[in-house]
This record gives structure tokens, sequence and C-alpha cells, in this order.
């Protein structure tokens, strides 16, 4: 009997992993996301990056288009720390557009909330790229859809916390294209809709950005003391 070629026992071995793949179940999967984001945090982004490349392809072995989203969302956020970080490679930065812009069309198909973070993450994105006016119609588009009807079952909370951030990052493009009177009104808003929940550390966080706005942006370091004693 002749003996498989190379080709026949790549393709023997790919089969086999997809296999393996498709076996694991969601937990598998939820493991793999957690490894990602605590190699994240301590900033071994090789790391995450290959837990994140196999937590992809089981999600696309499981047909499993949430999983592959989440997964996606979670590529574009590590290529974006490589791109910021000035890690070689001109392409990286197009990579995270690319899987970040599927996982939002994914969610999108889903009609998910978990598109909107998707967006937000876009926009800060593109306007680190300098292109506010593209940014902008994107944390736009998170105001309109953070309202609708089918995504009330979240809470207000959740929606008000997305509608800060994207109001926030309204105010910074306002900032960049010198329309201070509305980068003014933007940040009153976010910190409106920030200040009417108890402050988690997500909120602490955005807060502490809102009076780096004020003083840096608009140079009120009265409103920004005043916002910064909100977290005292």
């Amino acid at each position: 009997m002749a003996s498989p070629d190379s080709s026949t026992l790549r393709r023997l071995a790919v089969g086999a992993v997809l296999a393996r793949s498709a076996r694991m179940n969601a937990a598998d999967l939820d493991e793999l996301l957690t490894e990602v984001r605590r190699a994240n945090e301590r900033g071994a982004l090789v790391e995450a990056e290959d837990h994140a490349r196999r937590a992809l392809a089981i999600a696309r072995a499981q047909d499993n288009e949430r999983a592959e989203a989440r997964t996606l969302f979670v590529c574009g956020q590590i290529e974006l720390h490589h791109w910021a970080s000035g890690a070689p490679g001109a392409e990286r930065f197009g990579k995270a557009l690319d899987a970040l812009e599927r996982a939002a069309e994914i969610y999108d198909r889903l009609d998910s909330i978990e598109l909107l973070p998707v967006l937000i993450t876009l926009a800060e994105a593109i306007l680190a790229a300098d292109e506010p006016a593209s940014a902008l119609l994107l944390y736009q588009r998170v105001l309109v859809e953070a309202r609708k009807t089918a995504w009330q079952q979240h809470g207000a909370e959740h929606a008000d916390g997305l509608c800060a951030s994207a109001c926030f990052g309204l105010a910074e493009c306002a900032l960049v294209q010198r329309r201070h009177d509305d980068a003014r009104a933007h940040l009153e808003r976010a910190l409106a809709l920030t200040t009417r929940y108890a402050l988690d550390a997500t909120r602490r966080d955005l807060l502490d950005a809102i009076a780096d706005a004020f003083e840096r942006g608009l140079g009120d370091e009265l409103q920004a003391r005043r916002v910064r004693k909100m977290l005292r």
C-alpha cells in the first residue's frame, strides 16, 4: 500500500485539529478567552495573540458566530495594542480594523448590543489615526443604536454607560476639530450619564478622562477640579 504524500498528511492533520476543536465546548472557549485577558493584563501580547487565534479557530470550527465575533473583537484589540506600542509591522492597524469590522458585522446581523463596544473601539482607533469625521459617525451611531427598544432588556444603566463613552468620544472629535462649544456640550452630557450611577472602575476611568479633557482640551481647570472631587 502506497504511503500518503505530504499534502495528504497536512490535510489529515488539519482535519484532526478541526475535529478536536469542534468537540471543545463553550466553557473551553471561555477559558481560552480568560487566558487572553490575563495575558493582556500582564502585557504579554504575543501570548495573548496566540490564545486568541486558537479561540478564533475553535469558534469557527463550531460555526459559533457569537463566539467568533467575541474573539474577533479581542483579536482587534490586541492588534491595536501592538500598533499603539510601536510594534513592528505596518499592517497591524489594518488587521485591527479588519477584525473589528468583521466582529461588528456579525453582532449587527445577530442584533446584539455587543455591537456597541465594538463600534466604540473602532471609533477610538480611527480617531487615533487622525480621522475625526469618520470616528464621529460611529459615535453618533452608538447613541442611536443604544436606545433601540429591543435592547432595553439590558437595562438603562448599561445603555447609559455606552452612551457616556460615545459622548466622550464625540467630545474628543470636536476638540480635534476645534469645535470647543460642541466639545463642552458632549463632555457635560457624558458627565451627567456617568454620575447618575454608582462609580465602578469603568466610570471612574471615564470621569478621570472627562476631567482631563476639560483641563487640557478646554483649559477649564475649575470644572476639571469639580469632576475630580467626585472621584474622592
